[in-house]
């Protein structure tokens, strides 16, 4: 199939049932608005049986293509497209639930949208859209699948997900049930030379990435889905394979030559990637006051930092001047004095008084004669007597005194 091409893309397209397989479950699509503005490629899968795949993949091209025809003049473009693919999903339910002989039927989706310049992108399943540029390819999609799951949770490497036995077991598809999630991209810019290619994965799952840029580079854009189509083939076409390529007018011109080795591979897209979306004046005003808000509470309920004691060095220096300081000075330990201490009134000290004489006595006893109290047997205390306040007093008594 050769479809019309436009003054700024030249397009190719193809749809071929493989070696393996007797019908072709695929359905491809192009669709142009009536002003011209916008264009619309779809690329889909079908599963469910013979009947059901193919009537499934059928049903999806001719519903997005007429519903996004119609809400693209009142909506904007990403949301006509998605709603677009959600009323599929919605005609392929009803359909499949009326119908017992095509219960189950369901299809992948993957929808470029391209007008002034730019492009959006949705896809439901895992057929894929690549975007190449002169040394790059990059793949726009990521699979809704199971095993890609595993890859994502670090279960598997893309190697071993490539062999993987269910690595055909999809996690989301069209009218299989009730609601569906597209996962949309963009607008994102096409620039002069750009060619983005929409396929199966009758093409993804035999061919490289690096080979698939290649072709897409040597040739025109209808000769070079016709060579990945053979290509396929000869890689054992296990699969239906569908193919179209969109390539935008100007530099990056067919090469002639195929050098698979000069494309590097972009890493896949790790989230999906939505509309720039900018806050509005009200949200931007509500933010700053909140934080005005946190700021003042933060400063008037921030801890206060405690008052530090001065060096004892400096405490020292210190003299107190009227009322005394908040903290005591610690006393320095006190020291005994043998010399007394001198009175308040500036008097010299008072005489010691003679120890009085006692009675019949003509001189006062020796304190040699005196017993110590060190001899004394107390058998009602071991301790040391303590020391007289009196001392003199003490060696004046007679011996007969003590007790």
């Amino acid at each position: 199939m050769r479809i019309p091409q436009s003054e700024v893309f030249d397009i190719g397209s193809l749809s071929d049932v493989g070696r393996e397989r007797s019908e072709n479950q695929d359905s491809v699509g192009y669709f142009q608005t009536s002003d011209g503005r916008w264009s619309l490629f779809l690329v889909c899968d079908g599963m469910g049986g013979h009947a059901g795949g193919q009537r499934a993949s059928q049903l999806a091209v001719e519903v997005i293509g007429r519903a996004f025809g119609q809400l693209v003049e009142t909506r904007g473009i990403g949301e006509a497209l998605e709603r677009a693919i959600v009323a599929a999903n919605t005609a392929i339910f009803n359909e499949a639930s009326e119908n017992p002989t095509l219960k189950g039927m369901g299809t992948t989706c993957v929808a470029v949208v391209t007008g002034g310049g730019e492009a959006l992108f949705d896809h439901v399943g895992d057929s894929r859209i690549y975007r190449i540029r002169p040394r790059s390819v990059e793949q726009l999609t990521k699979d809704h699948t199971a095993v890609q799951r595993m890859v994502d949770g670090g279960l598997l490497t893309e190697e071993e997900a490539r062999e993987h036995t269910e690595s055909n077991v999809l996690a989301r598809c069209l009218g299989v049930r009730e609601t569906v999630q597209p996962e949309l991209r963009g607008p994102e810019p096409v620039l002069p030379g750009d060619r983005l290619l929409l396929c199966s994965d009758g093409l993804t799952g035999l061919v490289e990435d690096e080979i698939i840029a290649a072709i897409a580079s040597m040739y025109p854009p209808q000769e070079a889905v016709s060579k990945l189509v053979e290509l396929a083939n000869d890689h054992g076409g296990h699969d239906n394979i569908s193919v179209q390529l969109v390539y935008r007018k100007g530099r990056f011109k067919p090469t002639g030559k195929f050098r698979p080795d000069r494309f590097e591979r972009l890493p896949k897209p790790s989230t999906p990637r939505e509309p720039r979306r900018f806050p509005s004046p009200l949200q931007v005003g509500l933010l700053a006051v909140a934080l005005f808000v946190a700021a003042v509470a933060w400063y008037h309920l921030k801890p206060s930092k405690p008052a530090e004691d001065p060096e004892p060095a400096a405490r020292e220096t210190i003299e107190p001047h009227g009322e005394p300081p908040t903290k005591p000075v610690p006393e320095e330990p006190r020291k005994e004095s043998s010399e007394p201490l001198p009175d308040f009134a500036g008097a010299p000290p008072p005489e010691p008084e003679e120890p009085a004489e006692l009675p019949g006595a003509e001189e006062p006893a020796k304190p040699t004669e005196v017993e110590q109290p060190a001899e004394l047997e107390d058998p009602e205390s071991d301790r040391e007597p303590e020391a007289a306040d009196e001392s003199e007093e003490a060696d004046i008594r007679a011996p007969g005194d003590l007790r």
